[in-house]
């Protein structure tokens, strides 16, 4: 090797000397000063290049370099203004294996180019080429597969029928950003890695076909069409996938029906359609999944009849924003974080079911809102035996008048009710832990409320005296200077018969 990299560097520096007249040694950053200064070097027209088997990438007949032991692109980008000027045709022999980056970066290449049969490593071969659209041959068949990880990143101008070959299974960001494309691609067995495949193709919207049905096991599907603004197409997802995270978010016109009938290993999923404005179609996904946190964020047309998946622990802000949804829901046992679940949903008014929790709970701000919020519906948080958080849970809920049950899983009613101006309805404490009542029901706009709260534990509610059977409450609280709340409350150390 050391060897090989003397005589590359003898053979630039004999280069230099011939061009320039120069006599004497060089050093490799000397080198970089020496061509940058050949008078007319700026200006050089390269004419086509052959790439050898053995890394040597060698000038035409007719060129007075030699053989240069390194890639395409350090060649041309040793001059700046060559770098932009270059644009001609480069072969390559066909056993050559490593085309990594090979015309990074050069702004007017727009040539076609074949890649051969033995290729493994393609990773960014055109990357931030912004002109070229051109045709690229791929092999046809691989047996170990062929590395396409941003192979035409930020090619804004592609637009070019590609066929990638079988058994590929790394092609993450390959199309990423090439804003023009808009060509049908079919998705080899076993694909594993397609992670921003086709991120910000905003004018992609031609079909897209698994060929086969399943990824290589913990396949990555990760934003694979995020940004793709046009993006309007069905598809039906393979077996194999485990992460899904943004993978439709912010395509805007998407409203085709997603099958993911079988992704038996689906994981997370968070973000999957967040921004989807116009997306409102019937969505199923399989038990396997364990986030949906802002699966439908921003998907303002979105309502559909939805059922959690049997595994399902996150579902943080997972219908935010969505203006039209109001179907009922059963918050299953699984789940660990509702925070925000609806919050912004104007339209919501529907039941929801909780189950009994498996484990410690987020439920703070569930049904809050920063503008106004519909829901106004009984709500029962079933005893357990893990915490459940409901700080803020019904904040800004101005129309909420319902019964509610807090059963004795729950430790923190920090302005669960604030800013419910309209709430008069029983509530029903079943506890052993200290609550305050102050801070569960805090100043709500200038309001007279009367309140019966009904507990099995008078002194948990930060009362000195837990001996009689009701007490009284009445105090007026102030919210930064601003308005006042009255509050009547009747509290009763026992339920109801």
């Amino acid at each position: 090797m050391a060897d090989t990299l003397y005589n590359a560097f003898t053979n630039i520096a004999d280069a230099i000397r011939t061009k320039t007249g120069m006599s004497g040694t060089f050093t490799p950053d000397g080198m970089v000063d020496a061509i940058l200064n050949i008078e007319g070097g700026g200006d050089v027209n390269y004419e086509s290049l052959i790439v050898k088997s053995n890394g040597i990438y060698q000038p035409s007949p007719g060129n007075a370099y030699n053989y240069v032991e390194v890639n395409v692109s350090f060649v041309i980008n040793s001059n700046v203004k060559v770098a932009n000027q270059f644009n001609e045709p480069v072969e390559v022999s066909n056993d050559v294996t490593n085309f990594a980056y090979m015309f990074n970066g050069l702004q007017y290449f727009n040539q076609s180019f074949s890649i051969p049969e033995r290729a493994i490593n393609c990773v960014g071969v055109f990357n931030n080429c912004p002109n070229f659209n051109s045709h690229v041959n791929l092999p046809s068949e691989q047996n170990g597969g062929v590395n396409f990880t941003s192979m035409f990143f930020n090619c804004v101008n592609y637009n070019q029928v590609t066929n990638i070959p079988h058994n590929t299974m790394w092609m993450n960001n390959m199309f990423g950003s090439c804003e023009s494309f808009n060509q049908s691609i079919h998705i080899p067995t076993p694909a594993q890695y397609t992670v921003g495949m086709f991120a910000h193709c905003e004018n992609l919207n031609s079909p897209i076909i698994f060929d086969g049905d399943y990824y290589a096991t913990g396949g990555f599907a990760n934003a694979m069409f995020s940004y793709c603004y046009k993006f309007n197409q069905a598809l039906t997802l393979p077996n194999g996938i485990t992460m899904a995270v943004n993978m439709f978010s912010s395509c805007n016109l998407l409203n085709s029906y997603i099958d993911f009938n079988n992704c038996k290993t689906l994981r997370n999923c968070a973000d999957i359609f967040s921004g989807c404005e116009n997306f409102n179609q019937s969505v199923i996904f399989p038990d396997s999944v364990t986030s949906l946190s802002s699966a439908f964020s921003g998907c303002y047309n979105f309502n559909q009849p939805f059922e959690m998946p049997a595994n399902l622990e996150y579902a943080n802000a997972m219908f935010y924003d969505c203006y039209s949804f109001n179907q009922p829901i059963t918050i299953k046992e699984n789940v660990m974080n509702t925070a925000y679940m609806f919050s912004g949903c104007t339209s919501f008014n529907a039941p929801v079911t909780f189950m009994p929790v498996k484990y410690n709970s987020n439920y703070c701000n569930m049904f809050s809102s920063y503008i106004a919020a519909n829901f106004n519906q009984p709500v029962t948080i079933p005893d357990s035996t893990r915490n459940i958080n409901c700080a803020y849970m019904f904040n800004n809920c101005s129309l909420f008048n319902q019964e509610v049950y807090i059963g004795n899983s729950v430790n923190n009613c920090t302005y669960m009710f604030n800013n419910c101006r309209n709430m008069s309805s029983n509530i029903y404490i079943n506890q052993t832990n200290y609550l305050s009542l102050r801070d569960m029901i805090p100043s709500s706009r200038d309001a007279t409320h009367s309140l019966n709260i009904f507990c099995n534990n008078i002194s948990i509610l930060n009362r000195n005296d837990s001996s009689g059977i009701i007490q009284y409450i009445k105090w007026t609280a102030t919210t930064n200077g601003y308005y006042n709340s009255t509050y009547n409350i009747y509290i009763y150390n026992n339920y109801p018969s």
